[in-house]
């Protein structure tokens, strides 16, 4: 798999695809410290409030939901990587 993301992402300079994956890599602290703290768990209550933890879709409800809480810690994310600010150690 290396290798292919490797030839993807470096020969072929075809980038555009992995720029989630890049905000996530440039903030990897921040968004694992939102889901140690217990803010995950509150995002995904919170939202299951509103959205009804996705009953409709039925055995895909739990990947909705996880898609959405993702969005959620994705959004600060990338705004943190607008900015250049990084959670450094």
């Amino acid at each position: 798999m290396l290798m292919a993301f490797y030839w993807i992402i470096e020969v072929r300079k075809l980038k555009v695809w992995a720029f989630p994956c890049i905000v996530f890599g440039m903030n990897s602290i921040f968004a694992y410290s939102i889901g140690q703290m217990g803010l995950k768990g509150w995002l995904t209550r919170g939202l299951g409030a509103f959205t009804f933890n996705f009953k409709f879709l039925g055995d895909l409800s739990a990947i909705a939901q996880q898609v959405l809480v993702i969005g959620c810690i994705w959004a600060p994310a990338i705004w943190l990587y607008k900015w250049r600010d990084l959670f450094k150690l």
